[in-house]
């Protein structure tokens, strides 16, 4: 009996999925003549936006980090870049530090960089830009472990000469290059993507650890360390980060839910629409990152007062349920008096 004949491969019915390596190697050899094509609908930016991300987030298997790809933004950018975000840290390329990988302009080699927005910092320093950059860029690495093997420290150079590429340049904490023809297998890929990643999430560390510091005095010098001490640090980051804290005041809206007060109503127009959002996952559960946060479920909505006294007592929060049987019981005895 004959074999059955194999049918012929249909690229549109089992689409051929690329290898990261081989996407990063299709850009840094073909980004300079796609340059110099219409962008609108250019297969390059695809890669960039869609293909390359896409193969970044089957490399990680995790939905916690943000991964954006940008060609530009209406016309071809001088350094193309795919973006790995902390959404504790930031969402966006303008705004705060992240893991980028980085294309020179005329496609010699990949930066894959712990690096820090340019747009925020140019905007606040105007020319002083790259200066301010460099320097921020000594004190993140001032306090990280070194990095080691193929890791180095500095500016890196990208072979461009517009503002934007200059920033990537100046604000490099740490990095690790490839060189076209070079790029390695995906399994090292990942392996050194860890690696940065791991040296980001070490940085978000430090720098709640000096905040917390900072306001140890006026916490009446309750500071946690240890175990604790970084889990209560994940606690108030996400509490601080924008994106969750508007996504909560929409849903459970802007009436302090452990005592009931509105800004709105004391102050008028001034205190209308603010609310503080209180991050409800007890402290003890974030042995690590947190991986997934619902605004609907792990938030609630409450005053100044109220969000400071959650956070009294030390080494732990107070449930809303609690402070609100205190703030009843509070008002229960004035009323009695």
């Amino acid at each position: 009996m004959d074999k059955p004949q194999a049918e012929p491969h249909d690229p549109s019915r089992f689409p051929v999925i690329r290898t990261t390596q081989a996407q990063m190697e299709d850009v840094l050899t073909n980004y300079s003549r796609a340059r110099t094509e219409p962008f609108r609908d250019n297969p390059m930016a695809a890669l960039l936006r869609v293909d390359l991300r896409n193969s970044l987030a089957r490399l990680l298997e995790r939905k916690n980090y943000v991964i954006t790809g940008s060609p530009g933004k209406g016309n071809w950018a001088e350094t193309p870049w795919v973006a790995v975000f902390d959404p504790f840290v930031t969402t966006t390329a303008q705004e705060g530090y992240y893991v980028v990988y980085l294309f020179r302009s005329d496609g010699a080699g990949v930066f894959l960089s712990l690096n820090q927005a340019t747009t925020a910092v140019r905007a606040r320093v105007g020319r002083r830009y790259r200066a301010v950059l460099e320097r921020t860029a000594r004190l993140y690495r001032d306090l990280l472990p070194d990095a080691g093997g193929n890791t180095s420290e500095g500016p890196i150079d990208l072979g461009g000469t517009k503002s934007l590429t200059q920033g990537y340049e100046a604000g490099n904490i740490a990095a690790i290059e490839y060189r076209r023809g070079e790029v390695p297998s995906d399994d090292v890929l990942v392996a050194d993507l860890e690696r940065m990643l791991g040296l980001y999430a070490e940085l978000v560390t430090a720098q709640d650890a000096l905040a917390e510091a900072a306001q140890a005095s006026e916490d009446d010098g309750q500071h946690e360390t240890g175990i604790e001490g970084d889990r209560f640090r994940w606690h108030k980051r996400v509490e601080r980060n924008s994106r969750l804290a508007n996504a909560a005041k929409e849903v459970h809206g802007t009436t302090c839910q452990a005592c009931g007060f509105s800004f709105a109503d004391a102050y008028g127009e001034l205190g209308a629409g603010y609310i503080e959002a209180h991050h409800l996952v007890p402290v003890a559960e974030l042995a690590e990152r947190p991986r997934e946060v619902s605004a609907t479920n792990d938030f609630a909505v409450v005053c100044a007062n109220c969000h400071r006294m959650l956070h009294r007592p030390a080494g732990r929060v107070m449930s809303i349920d609690a402070l609100r049987s205190l703030v009843r019981r509070g008002r229960g005895e004035a009323t009695s008096g």
